[in-house]
């Protein structure tokens, strides 16, 4: 399949926080191991398609970047 647009990839993972607000707020607190979780999340929303390298880049940078 080809690579979901960064649109997509986005709102997927904005689902995705809302629905697992503890994993978020223990990536903001510093423990990464949560973003496995988000991303395995991510993963099965879009049924395979999204980069999963792509998704922990996009998860660390709007969680970790404050």
């Amino acid at each position: 399949g080809s690579e979901m647009c960064i649109r997509d990839r986005e709102k997927i993972l904005g689902q995705v926080m809302r629905e697992n607000p503890d994993a978020v707020n223990q990536i903001m607190e510093g423990n990464k191991k949560p973003v496995g979780f988000l991303i395995g999340r991510v993963m099965k929303k879009t049924g395979g398609k999204a980069d999963p390298k792509k998704v922990g880049e996009l998860i660390r940078e709007k969680l970790l970047s404050q």
